[in-house]
């Protein structure tokens, strides 16, 4: 049996990895600037004051990630510290603000087209809107096989060239997501899908 806290198996070996790497490098840049790090209170400020610097000095996602795995480092440690570095929090919070990450699609562009005209062929209409919505916007399978009318709400009501917004009920990014459909042929598509469906709001759109 390990002699290691349960609380030490909450996050993956990769993940500690990651973090220790980071405590490690913001370790020598408070040494480098003559910090302690003997209280909440001065871990917090070189954290922020870490970033700040790592920002000014152009660095892109990979710093902020850096920072966010030193922080993370210090609470996995010391979990009662996440309600202390809160400074260093606001910090990243911002710089993520200012540099948002990029979503970017699961397949090719090209792999969705070959999927899509296959459905098209094969008459299963529903498949081919399932995996250009996934496409489209960045969805997980579960995410529209949830989907109900009452989920789909346009712009501009039920009018050619509205815009269709999905309520998602749970993301990664928490309950009650919207999300807009920006591809003009899937925003019909979902617009007659709506109308076949009678309006029906508990009614599912993929089964």
């Amino acid at each position: 049996m390990s002699s290691q806290p349960l609380a030490h198996y909450r996050i993956k070996a990769a993940t500690h990895a990651s973090y220790n790497a980071g405590l490690d490098v913001f370790a020598h840049w408070m040494n480098e600037q003559g910090r302690s790090a003997d209280s909440a209170q001065s871990v917090d400020e070189g954290l922020r004051d870490w970033a700040q610097e790592l920002f000014e000095a152009n660095f892109d996602r990979t710093g902020l990630q850096l920072v966010t795995n030193a922080r993370c480092g210090w609470i996995h440690h010391n979990l009662r510290l996440k309600y202390d570095l809160v400074e260093s929090a606001a910090a990243l919070a911002g710089w993520g603000k200012l540099c948002p990450s990029i979503q970017r699609p699961p397949i090719p562009k090209l792999l969705v087209y070959v999927l899509t005209r296959h459905f098209v062929v094969q008459q299963k209409p529903e498949m081919a809107m399932l995996v250009a919505l996934c496409f489209d916007s960045f969805l997980r399978i579960s995410e529209p096989l949830a989907l109900k009318v009452k989920h789909v709400t346009f712009t501009k009501g039920d009018r050619s060239g509205s815009q269709a917004a999905l309520l998602l009920a749970l993301t990664k990014r928490g309950m009650n997501q919207s999300v807009l459909v920006k591809l003009p042929q899937l925003n019909d598509m979902l617009r007659a899908r709506v109308r076949s469906l009678g309006g029906d709001p508990e009614a599912k759109h993929f089964s």
